[in-house]
């Protein structure tokens, strides 16, 4: 369902148009790094660590050195460069040899030649530790009496921002709140875990097919570790089986490239699950102290926000996903006075990379559900309460950044306005049954698209004319299962007024695809969408150059010039030599924060829940939902709906099931059995997607980014629906049956001491 401005009228954008990889992907055709295979591979286990925080006094091979079959074993020593990777900071080994930092440590890697010989060889190995007390508590790491886990001491990033006058302003506000808020990890739990292979090509380059977000950075990090030049590498990095932040880090790249480096031979891993979880990196946790002030008349005052998240072992982007949590904490909300605190600490508790929503959905719990209660403690109604303190073109957000691109979220609280959920809220309600309780919850979002001020953020896209009649666009960004390659073909037919069927592509693949940058930070689209607008649109200009004229249809492989049959690609390839390349630079703040602060580029989204609690057991289930997305001009109806349900689904899952939780540095759940993902049972039946389209000037089609936002808004919806229902506000994440069955209990203990007075 679309609702906003009128577009002009497309064949292709807009619509529901299949993916083009859905064939391939239903029948098991389409081979994963997983499904990739050699008669003479080398297999590949990791050790890893037995401890989350210890000293390694020696490490012994000799024994698993003897063990028949076993064909390489790596350790630190057989690294030919820098023993380290990371996307930001260079500080996670590859190879630990002075100290482990987290339980999925690798120290040591067998190849042999099969899994069960390389497990055995695993247990022949032999590492002496000195086990040391782990830090497990991100405030303690920050106070002068916790040992250094990095050189630099344990802080990551800190950042301090303000505007006004705080203090005054929350000291002369009717009303002031306060109140802390925890959020926990969270399992990226893709479908495929972390797997590849490495070979040499036909040139002789060391080839590295494994699941990751951006092929031409992982060449970098490989050159580094491997000393090699980065033209000797190729990296292969789509089809990805699911990777929502997870594969943007390196995870077995360097294994595989150091295994077939050094022994000449293909080389292939394939984590188990259980290894995927410990040694895999989640979304951080964050501790967050919100204070917030507002007078009567439901002004917003002023905020103070502080955050520290922890980042566990290693960097990897904890730095700039804690940027995003500050320059989020103010949501769509304008707040004249502020001050904004935040800490990326290390500790001991596992390892945390990047996740949809880098950060932002931790900001926005917090701050949706202090929304609501001031909202309800000054008796207005929720969504009018959010309407009137919405931000402004000229007004500046909670770290005094500005926001001079499209803000869509007055027209999706417009939107909400008249949805059906919203104007029947009192009949959904109702209930018959005694032990059952319904609430409806709101939340509105925003998601900083791109990497932000001073990081290089470009696409460029290649569309070359086969001999075959087809145009090929090449695109160095993985595909992931988000539906890109589908929105690129459309992009590119109705450009090259073809058929989709016209279209063929590469995507993922530093061997001949162009660098477009990562699939992160819901980019792709917007910024390695509009690289293939160009490059389709220098495509068509350069046929209307070689005909004469100025504009031409493609129908059954034919090119037609006022109706009439021209030349068939074919044969204008056997002719012409056709290629074009598109570039697009993501606009970026003319003022700087430092380190990619601030984004200019914002998607929105607003979200509707109603629950239903039952009393008896604690159990909420989600019934009916309204996903209001604000994605520009859409591209794929379909992607934006089954990125739209999607995103609410993980939403239902960080609200109310998924908990990876760490004890003194141990990973407690590290399996499916009990990391309780939402599935088909607990999604609404009832969701819906409306689109609302606010026309993004700086994009060649008006469009954004939305890979995101879908899920940045959905926990506190659910859990101030929640609220709504019960009657008491929740300030960490998830909320189980057993939170909700304590509470209730402890209303009846309250209702019935009451009695008795």
């Amino acid at each position: 369902m679309k609702v906003g401005a009128v577009m002009p009228e497309y064949k292709y954008i807009g619509k529901h148009i299949p993916r083009i990889d859905a064939n391939e992907k239903v029948t098991g055709s389409l081979l994963y790094p997983s499904d990739a295979h050699f008669e003479d591979q080398v297999h590949i286990r990791i050790l890893r660590s037995k401890y989350p925080y210890a000293r390694i006094l020696s490490i012994d091979t000799s024994e698993a050195e003897k063990l028949n079959g076993v064909i390489k074993i790596l350790t630190h020593k057989d690294v030919p460069g820098l023993n380290a990777f990371g996307i930001a900071v260079q500080d996670q080994p590859v190879f630990c040899h002075d100290f482990v930092r987290y339980q999925g440590d690798a120290i040591a890697a067998i190849g042999a030649v099969t899994e069960s010989v390389a497990q055995k060889a695993l247990e022949l190995i032999k590492v002496e530790y000195e086990v040391l007390t782990p830090i497990t508590d991100p405030k303690f790491a920050l106070t002068t009496n916790a040992p250094k886990l990095h050189k630099n001491g344990n802080i990551l990033n800190e950042k301090h921002f303000s505007k006004g006058d705080i203090n005054n302003a929350l000291k002369e506000s009717d009303y002031t709140f306060e109140h802390d808020y925890k959020t926990q990890r969270q399992e990226h739990a893709y479908l495929e875990t972390e797997a590849g292979v490495a070979y040499y090509d036909e040139q002789q380059r060391l080839v590295v097919h494994a699941g990751g977000q951006y092929p031409h950075r992982d060449v970098k990090q490989l050159s580094r570790i491997l000393n090699l030049p980065t033209e000797k590498i190729r990296v292969i990095n789509s089809p990805v089986g699911g990777g929502f932040g997870g594969k943007d880090e390196i995870t077995v790249q360097a294994y595989l490239a150091l295994m077939t480096h050094l022994t000449k031979r293909p080389s292939k891993i394939f984590l188990s699950r259980e290894e995927s979880f410990i040694s895999g990196g989640k979304r951080h946790p964050v501790e967050i102290t919100l204070k917030t002030g507002v007078n009567k008349d439901g002004k917003l005052t002023g905020m103070e926000f502080k955050a520290i998240s922890d980042t566990g072992g290693y960097a990897s982007l904890g730095g700039p996903i804690l940027n995003l949590t500050v320059e989020h904490s103010g949501g769509v909300y304008f707040f004249p006075n502020s001050s904004v605190t935040g800490y990326s600490v290390y500790t001991n508790s596992g390892y945390q990379v990047a996740f949809r929503g880098f950060g932002v959905p931790q900001s926005l719990f917090a701050l949706e559900t202090q929304m609501d209660e001031m909202a309800d403690t000054i008796g207005m109604d929720r969504l009018e309460f959010r309407r009137i303190n919405l931000l402004k073109k000229g007004q500046k957000g909670a770290i005094d950044n500005e926001f001079p691109l499209s803000i869509g979220s007055h027209a999706i609280v417009d939107a909400m306005a008249k949805g059906e959920i919203y104007n029947n809220r009192e009949a959904l309600k109702k209930t018959d049954c005694p032990y059952r309780k319904r609430g409806i919850g709101f939340s509105l979002g925003l998601q900083g698209a791109g990497l932000g001020v001073g990081l290089p953020d470009f696409a460029d896209t290649k569309i070359i004319l086969e001999k075959n009649g087809k145009f090929r666009f090449l695109v160095g960004t993985s595909e992931m299962g988000q539906g890109n390659a589908t929105c690129f073909a459309q992009i590119a037919a109705e450009q090259l007024h073809c058929e989709i069927s016209d279209i063929v592509y590469n995507l993922g693949d530093t061997g001949v695809c162009p660098d477009s940058g990562s699939a992160t930070a819901s980019r792709t689209i917007y910024a390695v969408g509009a690289s293939v607008y160009y490059a389709a649109k220098k495509m068509t200009e350069l046929i209307c150059s070689i005909f004469n004229c100025t504009t031409f249809n493609i129908k059954n492989g034919v090119i037609y010039i006022d109706n009439t049959p021209k030349i068939t690609l074919t044969e204008l390839a056997s002719k012409e030599k056709l290629e074009t390349t598109g570039e697009f630079v993501v606009p970026t703040a003319t003022e700087c924060l430092g380190d990619g602060l601030p984004h200019i580029l914002y998607g929105y989204s607003g979200h509707i829940a109603l629950v239903e609690i039952n009393t008896l057991t604690g159990e909420t289930e989600v019934l009916k939902a309204e996903c209001y997305i604000d994605a520009g001009t859409v591209i794929n109806m379909q992607g934006l709906e089954g990125q739209s349900e999607g995103g609410f689904i993980m939403g239902i899952g960080y609200a109310l099931t998924e908990n990876s939780i760490v004890q003194d540095g141990y990973y407690v759940n590290p399996r499916f059995a009990t990391y309780i993902l939402p599935t088909a049972l607990d999604s609404p039946l009832d969701i819906k997607t409306i689109a609302v389209d606010v026309y993004e000037d700086s994009h060649p089609l008006g469009s954004k980014g939305i890979g995101e936002v879908v899920f940045t808004t959905v926990a506190p919806a659910i859990t101030n629906a929640i609220t709504d229902a019960i009657g008491h506000r929740f300030y960490s994440l998830p909320v189980t049956p057993e939170n909700i069955l304590q509470v209730l209990e402890l209303q009846d203990k309250t209702m019935e001491d009451s009695l008795c007075l």
